[in-house]
């Protein structure tokens, strides 16, 4: 659905040729003035609010995602500081209202000093930073020999890989049942393949690869160990596993993005053959 809403500000779901040729012309701009490139996943699901004047794009903003939304939003250079950003926001900020939604995360390149002083020109309270780190396909380790058994997860899987992530990432018991929906419907998701890590047959661990539509690259998410089996190697047999299958499929980039104060999986990942290649900071917007 494409909705007009004021002043050339217009929400939509599904992009056309036009707004993707807009869109990309205004990441150049954005990547000349700042020196930073913006990731554009114009193929992936999201709510965007575009603002066009004479019939070019001066401003986007996109919300994507199920369990929480992260937005990431750009004004072109010449046309920042007069209330662009700002009306974007309201938008979507209305739009999450409607839904019942308390709060999103605004992302902000942290080589970017316009992202986050527009972050808190806006009242959005510092969460946490990640490090995008990618793949040097000549560091990875060879196979591992480990005892695991790793397999494309089934749609019967789904319980039990809920149930390893709930306990790896020692999420809060109340929020199982939210947690087992995000899985199943991550589980339908045509750009995710999620695999279970075995132990004699019975589950251990999980990983799930997300394939960016536009065709950039492979993500390596939610890679978890039960903590009953943690701290025998399983979490590097996994990724080890899954980035070389990565790369024998044809992926030319390989990334996965860590908590930048989680220092022993940098440091697994170091090891693994991932360097950091961006660091991105995380606001809290409140509705």
């Amino acid at each position: 659905m494409r909705h007009h809403l004021r002043d050339g500000l217009v929400k939509t779901s599904t992009l056309i040729e036009a707004d993707r040729t807009e869109i990309t012309r205004l990441a150049t701009a954005c990547k000349d003035c700042d020196g930073v490139g913006v990731h554009l996943q114009l193929g992936e699901p999201a709510e965007r609010f575009l603002h066009y004047e004479s019939g070019e794009l001066v401003g986007r903003l996109e919300l994507a995602g199920t369990a929480e939304a992260e937005g990431c939003g750009m004004v072109r250079p010449d046309r920042r500081r007069i209330g662009i950003g700002r009306a974007l926001l309201a938008a979507a900020l209305d739009e999450w209202r409607e839904r019942g939604i308390a709060s999103f995360l605004l992302v902000c390149d942290a080589a970017a000093a316009s992202g986050a002083a527009f972050a808190a020109g806006v009242g959005a309270s510092y969460s946490f930073s990640e490090h995008r780190m990618e793949l040097d396909a000549e560091r990875l380790p060879p196979p591992s020999s480990g005892p695991l058994q790793l397999r494309r997860a089934a749609a019967d899987d789904v319980d039990a890989f809920a149930r390893i992530m709930m306990a790896a990432f020692r999420n809060d018991p109340t929020e199982a049942p939210q947690l087992r929906q995000v899985t199943a419907d991550r589980f339908r998701d045509p750009h995710r393949t999620p695999y279970i890590a075995e132990l004699d047959g019975v589950p251990v661990g999980g990983v799930e690869v997300y394939h960016a539509p536009d065709d950039s690259g492979a993500f390596i998410n939610s890679l978890g160990v039960d903590p009953k089996h943690q701290r025998r190697g399983y979490g590097r047999q996994i990724l080890v596993e899954t980035a070389r299958g990565m790369i024998l499929s044809g992926k030319d980039r390989v990334m996965l993005e860590v908590e930048t104060d989680n220092r022993s999986a940098i440091s697994l990942y170091a090891d693994c053959g991932f360097e950091t290649i961006s660091t991105f900071e995380y606001y809290r917007v409140e509705t």
